[in-house]
């Protein structure tokens, strides 16, 4: 059947038949004429409707697919915007086209969100937020649930809070817990506390005394360089010491005063009596040692008391409030170190009374490590004030980042705005210049117990706790400021931001903060740092060893070296060829060495105590048994017959083969006569010597 359509008007049906289509006769067809066409117009109607209609046919089929896949998208995108498809339509082709109306939508959403924060949680209160912990969550629940956008704002800010509220709690335990990993004794420093202890017991040497009595008038001598530190650290102790020693031009002139507490004396003092130093003087004294008068020792004690009151009183603030993560809070924190209340820390403020008969000392802290010649601290002119100190930072002048007046005091406080400036820069405890002639002018002393005890009064609320601070104002007008290449501080921190170049060109690089260098929680390029100064001049020992060389070690441990071979190898082979010998005489050499080495050996036992006041005893025996040894001088041999025979009797001996009778007489013999009685009796027979005997008895009758 074949259709033909014109678009004015029906020209012409025709169906043909089954018999037409195959051209045979019986077809059938309708004609409806209402005009008259050419045929060639038809076929230019045809062709122009396959030119149009085809082509726009297959530009639809491209497109629609495409419009199809974005209308989706726009669908999906748009679903917590709109409540349905049709709107989400209608809002992006009529009203979309701006995207400001969709941001002012989201800030209209965010805010009003905001407003809505639960005042007592700080945390948006809306139903499901609690268990969305991650961005991820959000998503996965805004893409399930369908929600608007206020919903989505909520959620949002509620995650968000959420969020910042675990970042500062994490931050909280952070800090507390790198300022208690900081405050512990690490084990091998308390191992060499004990080690030393028990070392300061056995050990004469231990005990020796520091300084020798030769250099103990370099003590009080204003021509030497004179160190004060105040410690209970040994290997801290060490490391101060042993780098200012390395790097001085003159050590000769350095005259160290060790001060420490009586738990830590003895290990304190064993050490540096081991390890000498001979480059240098040192002296440590326990405070036990210092005859104070009685109104010092009740200054000392009431300032004790006062830090120890503050530290209470702080801690007991910490345990009660909810500590926030900021800057400030470092200093609370601070409280629980045991250097608040460490009586050493604070008896910096008792210099002068310490060393009444020096002028000018340099004051280290024991968490420094010297780089540079110390030499010209001593030449330096303070102009006539107290003490020299750093106030600027590596960042330049009148830069102390966290060392500001401000840090240490509540300037709320009426006593403190009125008194000091909220800007000014802290100068740095740590490595000082201390003129004790002029200090002894002052009243600097008075002052600081006065503020000491204002704060008392008013509940400690003036400074944080330490010791810096009341010196701070202690010291007021009274500190020169030197040059700040001198003193670099803050690397014991968690994020200190000084260059390598600043490092380098420092005198004193100082540890301040939790990070100690004996500890293992300070940044990975400061642990490299000081593990090359640890090869330098961590030990004190290596200083000795360096400066008297390979043939004055061997000295120190001669004993130990030589002493075993002497005494025991070289008798044990004599004694082994002696037995092997057919002669009597190496018998009796090397039986007399051995009873003379074991009598010497019980004396050393039984009055070890009084032998560690000697020194060089272990020497003296070892010089003692050279001489029991060498055949040369057969001294084993003389001492046995001239003393040991003499005052220890010893029956002779006689073998129990013989009869009662025959042994009693043996033994009343010389050695050389029953030597040859005993011959006379093996070559004879016991008989022989009975008649023997008979004759002599009946001689001895007559006579």
């Amino acid at each position: 059947m074949k259709f033909y359509v014109s678009t004015t008007r029906l020209k012409r049906v025709s169906i043909p038949g089954a018999a037409a289509s195959g051209g045979g006769g019986g077809g059938r067809f309708w004609q409806v004429m209402k005009g008259k066409i050419s045929p060639q117009t038809a076929v230019n109607r045809r062709i122009c409707h396959r030119t149009v209609v085809m082509p726009a046919i297959l530009l639809l089929g491209l497109l629609l697919p495409f419009l199809f896949v974005r209308i989706a998208f726009l669908v999906l995108e748009s679903a917590t915007v709109c409540s349905s498809s049709i709107e989400c339509m209608k809002w992006k082709f009529f009203g979309g086209s701006n995207a400001t109306l969709l941001r002012e939508e989201l800030t209209r959403a965010l805010l009003e969100a905001t407003n809505s924060i639960d005042d007592e949680s700080g945390i948006a209160t809306v139903e499901g937020s609690n268990s969305l912990l991650s961005f991820e969550d959000l998503v996965r629940d805004m893409m399930s649930n369908r929600q608007d956008i206020k919903t989505f704002a909520f959620k949002t800010k509620a995650i968000i809070l959420n969020m910042e509220h675990m970042v500062q709690m994490a931050k909280r335990r952070e800090s507390i817990y790198w300022h208690l990993a900081s405050h512990g004794v690490p084990r091998c420093i308390h191992c060499l506390s004990l080690k030393l202890a028990e070392e300061y017991a056995v050990n004469a040497v231990a005990r020796s005394c520091l300084p020798p009595l030769e250099f103990v008038s370099c003590l009080t001598d204003p021509s030497f360089h004179h160190v004060v530190l105040l410690t209970d650290n040994v290997l801290a102790a060490s490391v101060v010491i042993s780098s200012t020693i390395n790097t001085s031009l003159n050590p000769e002139k350095l005259v160290f005063h060790v001060v420490t507490d009586k738990k830590t004396y003895t290990a304190m003092h064993a050490w540096f009596a081991v390890n000498t130093i001979d480059s240098a003087v040192v002296e440590v004294k326990g405070l036990h040692q210092y005859d104070w008068s009685h109104e010092i020792n009740v200054g000392v004690k009431e300032m004790l008391e006062i830090h120890h009151q503050i530290r209470n009183n702080i801690y007991r603030k910490l345990k009660e409030e909810d500590l926030e993560y900021e800057e400030e809070n470092d200093h609370k924190l601070e409280v629980l170190s045991p250097s608040c209340i460490s009586l050493l820390n604070h008896l910096r403020v008792y210099l002068p009374e310490l060393f009444p008969d020096l002028n000018k000392v340099v004051f280290l802290d024991d968490d420094i490590v010297v780089q540079h010649d110390l030499s010209s601290l001593w030449d330096l002119d303070l102009n006539e004030k107290v003490v020299g100190a750093v106030f600027d930072s590596w960042c330049g002048h009148d830069c102390c980042p966290g060392r500001k007046y401000k840090d240490y005091f509540n300037f709320s406080n009426p006593v403190i705005s009125s008194n000091l400036d909220y800007d000014r820069c802290g100068w740095l405890y740590g490595m000082n210049v201390f003129d004790l002639q002029m200090w002894r002018k002052t009243n600097i002393t008075a002052v600081y117990h006065q503020w000491l005890k204002l704060s008392l009064n008013s509940g400690f609320i003036l400074w944080h706790p330490g010791a810096l601070p009341p010196a701070l104002i202690a010291f007021e007008g009274y500190v020169h400021r030197i040059d700040p290449s001198w003193h670099v501080a803050g690397l014991g921190f968690q994020y200190p931001q000084v260059d390598k170049y600043t490092l380098e060109a420092a005198a004193v690089i100082h540890f301040s903060g939790p990070a100690k260098p004996w500890l293992e929680i300070g940044d990975p390029e400061k642990e490299r740092e000081k593990k090359r100064k640890k090869k330098k001049h961590f030990l004190a020992r290596k200083v000795s060893y360096r400066e008297m060389g390979m043939l004055g070690a061997i000295a120190r441990h001669l004993d130990a070296l030589v002493g075993p071979g002497v005494m025991l190898l070289y008798p044990l082979y004599a004694s082994m060829r002696a037995i092997e010998s057919p002669s009597t005489l190496d018998d009796q050499q090397w039986l007399t060495y051995w009873i003379l080495y074991s009598l010497t050996t019980l004396f050393e036992l039984s009055c070890w105590k009084v032998l560690q006041w000697f020194p060089f005893w272990t020497y003296i025996k070892l010089v003692f048994c050279m001489w029991l040894v060498l055949p040369v001088f057969n001294g084993a041999a003389y001492i046995y017959e001239n003393y040991v025979r003499k005052y220890f009797k010893v029956g002779s001996y006689v073998s129990p083969n013989y009869p009662e009778a025959q042994r009693r007489v043996l033994q009343m013999m010389s050695l050389d006569a029953r030597k040859s009685v005993e011959k006379y009796i093996e070559k004879f027979g016991p008989d022989a010597f009975d008649r023997v005997v008979k004759v002599a008895e009946k001689e001895a009758k007559k006579h």
